[in-house]
């Protein structure tokens, strides 16, 4: 779907996609159980890593830096989007245009789309600012969820969605928190 509306705050179109890459770790569990594999994925352009949840894989796509899908899915359910921001003055790229932007879109996208949003802390601690907006709208018969995590961090925006009907969007809450708060930058 590669939603970049962000871009739409500064006039300018098109999405960054600065080459993802993984590394795989194993951790034991507390009992030594089992080695569980995590797979840390990067952006190394824009210096952002997460890890990726156990049996989930990374898909190729077009639209965001990182897509990701659980066992036996195809359409990304967890996706890092990171959109071109052009040449702006530093302190131009706020919260309040991210987030008017990203909510315009989406009200373009989904006509009736209810929203509610509420401040978050920004992953990885490094300085910035974040916002979590929980949205939900009619989708033929279905109805469809999206968490969106809008991130600002050394005036580059980035967006961590989670999206999927209702009950998938409930059922992969934990998995989408994990991701979130392993979110590290260089």
């Amino acid at each position: 779907m590669g939603r970049c509306m962000t871009c739409l705050l500064l006039g300018a179109v098109g999405c960054g996609r600065g080459g993802a890459g993984s590394a795989v770790r194993s951790t034991v569990g507390p009992r030594g159980e089992s080695a569980v594999s995590e797979r840390w994925l990067s952006v190394e352009k824009y210096g952002v890593r997460m890890l990726a949840p156990p049996g989930w894989s990374q898909i190729d796509s077009r639209d965001y830096a990182i897509a990701l899908v659980p066992a036996g899915a195809t359409v990304p359910v967890i996706s890092l989007d990171i959109p071109w921001i052009p040449v702006h003055l530093p302190g131009m790229i706020n919260m309040p245009r991210v987030e008017n932007g990203y909510l315009d879109d989406l009200k373009k996208q989904h006509p009736g789309v209810e929203t509610s949003g509420k401040d978050q802390a920004i992953p990885g601690g490094g300085g910035g600012a974040a916002r979590r907006i929980e949205s939900a709208w009619d989708s033929g018969s279905a109805r469809r969820r999206e968490i969106a995590v809008l991130i600002i961090h050394k005036d580059q925006v980035y967006i961590l969605r989670l999206e999927g009907s209702n009950e998938q969007a409930e059922a992969n809450l934990k998995p989408f928190d994990r991701v979130m708060q392993s979110m590290l930058w260089k």
